[in-house]
């Protein structure tokens, strides 16, 4: 029994992610010990009106959310990929919970952030409208390589793992049945 943080990062609660979201995590509530934050239910302001330089207070939202965050051990990330990027609600949630002293610090000595969120694995589970081809290959994951690199594996997440649905918006009843048996699975197995 693993400790699950699913967070749905759609901005719209009739999306298709929102609905793989809830299919997801009907499944992991079987096996483990899950908790769920929703974005787009969550009150507070995402952004950061002073960049960095001005320590912003945090809503008691976003402080429960990074709770949640510090006691899981495995992150569930359900979002689109939006002009190669995650929506701007979500975009901003990360901005704001993600701050120094609690995801991060930076060493004086060593010259670089030190990881604060290590011992945490994460897996990334988004919907786009674009053929795999084009964004692997043709802008070379942006999306992705922002999450792993910038975002997630930046604080300390690791074995990062994805499974993502292209062409969306044309899902025929056959794949949107693999899809759903997928999700099962990774549900179950704590993925």
């Amino acid at each position: 029994m693993r400790k699950i943080l699913i967070i749905d990062a759609h901005p719209d609660s009739e999306s298709l992610g929102a609905f793989l979201c809830k299919k997801y995590e009907e499944n992991a509530r079987q096996n483990h010990d899950v908790e769920k934050i929703v974005i787009r239910d969550l009150s507070f302001d995402p952004v950061l009106h002073f960049g960095y330089r001005v320590a912003q207070d945090l809503e008691p939202d976003l402080l429960q959310a990074q709770k949640k965050i510090k006691a899981c051990e495995h992150l569930v990330l359900f979002t689109p990929n939006w002009w190669g990027s995650l929506p701007a609600l979500a975009k901003g949630f990360f901005e704001r919970i993600f701050i120094r002293g609690f995801s991060h610090r930076f060493n004086p000595e060593k010259k670089i952030a030190e990881k604060l969120l290590n011992g945490k694995t994460a897996s990334v589970i988004y919907t786009q409208s674009s053929p795999k081809f084009y964004t692997k290959f043709i802008i070379g994951d942006a999306f992705w390589k922002c999450l792993t690199k910038s975002i997630l594996g930046y604080v300390g997440f690791s074995n990062l793992k994805r499974y993502y649905i292209s062409k969306a918006k044309s899902i025929d009843p056959q794949r949107m049945k693999k899809i759903l048996y997928d999700l099962e699975k990774m549900g179950k197995d704590g993925f």
